[in-house]
């Protein structure tokens, strides 16, 4: 194996670990409502934008656009929420609490941060 090779290989040991730990913080965040609501909102954003469950780490705008679908106007609480519990349950802090897609690129980069 090449440098190179090793090198790229750690990336991606890196990036699926990362995405492992993203998509369980996630979770957590979720099951605030419900392992049902956790569900739909999955099989929705499945549904409409064409891409699993595992995606969401790298297309988190897409996954903000399918919570906001389901709850309307009580978005904006659950948002909140949401990322209060990110943040407890993976130990970091200040995401920023005033938006989810930054939120969560924020624990992504932090994820990759860390397992480097």
């Amino acid at each position: 194996m090449l440098a190179g090779d090793t090198h790229e290989l750690s990336n991606i040991v890196v990036e699926s670990s990362a995405g492992a730990l993203f998509l369980h913080y996630l979770d957590k965040a979720l099951d605030l409502y419900g392992s049902s609501v956790k569900q739909v909102v999955y099989w929705k954003f499945e549904k409409t934008h064409n891409l699993s469950r595992n995606e969401i780490y790298a297309h988190p705008e897409q996954f903000v656009e399918t919570i906001r679908a389901i709850f309307g106007t009580g978005t904006s609480s659950i948002e909140k929420d949401m990322i209060r519990e990110m943040e407890r349950s993976s130990g970091l802090t200040r995401l920023d609490s005033s938006n989810l897609v930054n939120a969560l690129r924020q624990l992504r980069h932090a994820l990759v941060t860390k397992g480097n």
